[in-house]
């Protein structure tokens, strides 16, 4: 039977895009002008705080975005953040180990299990900037709603742990989500060639997550009450403007 949390979990992120492109037309509706529109990769790292904090270290990621640039301050986008780190705190495997700490594979091995976190987030955000020093240069705040997942990802390097397969796995895998609030506080750069942009900047998310297993193997059942998992770190972003040298001009 397939969990039903599990399927609710996945309503999530269709509900965040329902009400981004909402916004969307409402304030296109709003507009006089047409806005300038832009794409947004790039790499950052981040620190976990409260609860999110006891159960991994840090992480690196990597974020996409697509934004819309309305006027001369005003700034939206929908935002995708892919989590990975080598940190996890809690053995989850410890009801798989024998007696000298081994996880042994199905022939009495010992198995190469490589235990690392992964997640994501998905956002939309809303923001404001400002010029500084030139009309090329922004500063910008720009707050989110935020959908955060993550779990400890397992990988059987050799596929020869029977307890780590198929669904047996979500055992050990401690999936937690849920919505939040993200902040990002930056310098965006703009130059007139679309090939030397971007942007620098700190962000902070604070969300309210639930396991989504019921029970962990070693532990029994998991605790349902909500989780406050926050993440603060900074990002470096390469930004690809959508607009002709006529356009540049107004958004100066």
């Amino acid at each position: 039977m397939v969990d039903l949390k599990h399927n609710i979990r996945l309503n999530y992120i269709p509900t965040l895009l329902v009400w981004s492109i909402f916004f969307s037309f409402y304030t296109i509706q709003a507009q006089p002008t047409k806005p300038l529109s832009f794409i947004q990769v790039g790499l950052g790292a981040q620190q976990p705080f409260l609860d999110l904090a006891k159960d991994y270290g840090s992480n690196l990621n990597l974020n996409a975005s697509v934004g819309l640039k309305w006027n001369k301050h005003w700034i939206s986008g929908i935002g995708f953040e892919y989590l990975f780190g080598t940190t996890v705190k809690q053995d989850v495997l410890y009801a798989l180990r024998n007696d000298v700490g081994y996880v042994t594979n199905n022939e009495g091995y010992p198995a190469d299990v490589r235990i690392t976190q992964r997640g994501f987030q998905v956002y939309f955000k809303w923001g404001y900037q400002g010029n500084l020093f030139s009309d090329h240069v922004f500063w910008v705040f720009t707050p989110a709603v935020t959908y955060l997942e993550h779990q400890v990802y397992l990988y059987d390097v050799e596929k020869k742990v029977v307890a780590l397969q198929n669904e047996s796995i979500k055992g050990y895998d401690r999936l937690c989500n849920g919505l939040g609030i993200r902040n990002e506080w930056g310098i965006m750069y703009l130059s007139k060639n679309r090939l030397s942009n971007f942007y620098i900047g700190f962000d902070a998310t604070f969300a309210w997550t639930k396991n989504q297993r019921r029970f962990a193997y070693g532990i029994g059942e998991l605790p349902h009450s909500t989780r406050r998992d926050a993440l603060a770190g900074i990002r470096c972003s390469w930004i690809l403007p959508l607009y002709t040298s006529a356009e540049h001009s107004f958004y100066k």
